[in-house]
């Protein structure tokens, strides 16, 4: 309490600082100074500077490094470890809701699935939204389902937090290894963060035959576009509106009550849907004793349950889910073995460029999980191509069967005629 009431008194101090100083200046000079408008910009980042806390579960003074060591969002090792010892391209999954850990990607240089919007790439709005945010929030999260999804998007690996913070708030498991998505095997501990690897990260680009029309792949829920997209590519003015759907086994009208029996189901995923999903479940051993736990938080559009052997039923700790689908994913080695054979490889990347080599079987649209925005140059054996917006937000061309060599640079819009325009105004001073 004392803490914010000083804050407010800075507050007002500093501000009656400005409009005292900005009535004498008017008066004495009867216009507006750009020195004002550089005082008042002065003031306002020191204000800003001195103005910063965070409150996190009740905490209302600065975070200090104490605060953000106990918060343990700081792995800046953990990731420059895995740099050390893959310099691959792949994206880092981290099942947090903390919003101070969305810094990470940006802080220590790695691509990963949150991010505040201040630095978001808006053409990928239509793609994001209902998915990892919602309009008007100023973050988007890296939401702990969408398993298949983030595979898609070049996930490679997952970071746990250590063994006692299991009981935390969102997770409860009966080893940490219950909690992390299907597909990833354990691949080592680094700085005390058990690190998992995925068995199915499909690479930066890969192809794909079935073009849908974007129109039909709109019509459909977040939870359908996603399975859609496992299969099949959505091109802006494509006539094609049949896609080939993924096949799942509706369970919602067996499973009427909370509690759901799951006995009978081999080990794979469950997918629960809905706008907005709150609160979580259990997963119940034959006892009914609770052996995992995960709490949603504003979970988006869909969530998955990973099975384990040993469970007999799910409890929800509420009904707001909409449907229930089992996907017993025996499927997945067949589908991953034939997205490799058309997906790219020998990558080599840095922060403005991409290269690499592709071989197709057929003909087909190649698919990257690089958000779609003006600016790239795209050469396949040397020759500039045209490229379009695919998937509603990312970076797509066709190509015929073949082999080829790819090469992507990425200049901003702009930066040209930006760089003309700042050397005239120079030479003209």
């Amino acid at each position: 309490e004392d803490f914010l009431i000083t804050h407010f008194l800075h507050f007002i101090i500093l501000s009656i600082v400005i409009l005292v100083y900005g009535f004498i200046f008017f008066n004495i000079h009867k216009k507006i100074s750009k020195y004002l408008i550089i005082l008042i910009v002065m003031f306002e980042v020191c204000f800003s500077f001195f103005n910063v806390f965070y409150i996190y579960d009740g905490m209302n003074h600065p975070l200090n490094a104490k605060d953000i060591e106990q918060l343990d969002i700081n792995e800046s090792e953990v990731f420059d470890e895995l740099k050390r010892l893959d310099n691959s391209f792949y994206r880092i999954d981290i099942p947090t809701i903390m919003p101070l850990a969305l810094n990470n990607p940006l802080a220590n240089e790695y691509k990963s699935f949150g991010v505040y919007h201040s630095v978001l790439n808006y053409s990928q709005m239509d793609f994001i939204l209902g998915r990892f945010s919602t309009k008007g929030a100023w973050f988007i999260k890296p939401e702990k389902g969408k398993t298949m999804l983030k595979n898609l998007l070049s996930s490679k690996y997952w970071m746990t937090y250590a063994d006692d913070e299991y009981e935390y708030k969102y997770f409860k498991a009966e080893t940490p290894s219950d909690i992390v998505p299907f597909g990833y095997e354990y691949f080592k501990n680094i700085e005390g963060k058990d690190v998992y690897i995925n068995n199915y990260q499909v690479p930066l680009a890969y192809g794909v035959s079935n073009q849908v029309s974007l129109e039909t792949f709109k019509e459909l829920s977040v939870f359908e576009q996603d399975m859609f997209l496992l299969n099949n590519v959505a091109v802006i003015d494509h006539s094609n509106v049949e896609y080939i759907k993924h096949e799942l086994k509706d369970i919602t009208d067996v499973n009427k009550d909370i509690a759901i029996d799951i006995s009978d189901y081999d080990l794979g995923i469950i997918y629960y849907t809905g706008k907005t999903l709150d609160n979580g479940y259990d997963i119940l051993d034959v006892n009914g004793v609770s052996v995992q736990r995960q709490m949603f938080y504003d979970e988006l559009g869909y969530g998955e349950i990973n099975l384990h052997e040993y469970g007999d039923k799910i409890v929800f700790h509420n009904n707001s889910y909409g449907n229930l689908y089992y996907d017993d994913m025996k499927w997945i080695t067949k589908w991953y073995e034939d997205i490799i054979n058309n997906a790219m490889f020998n990558i080599e990347h840095d922060h403005n460029s991409v290269t690499g080599d592709i071989n197709l079987t057929k003909d087909m649209m190649v698919v990257t999980s690089i958000p779609y925005y003006k600016g790239w140059n795209i050469k396949v054996n040397g020759q500039s191509i045209d490229y379009q917006n695919v998937n509603n937000g990312f970076i797509g061309f066709e190509l015929e069967s073949g082999t080829y060599s790819i090469e992507m640079s990425f200049i901003p819009p702009g930066l040209k005629t930006g760089v003309i325009v700042t050397i005239a105004g120079l030479l003209s001073c």
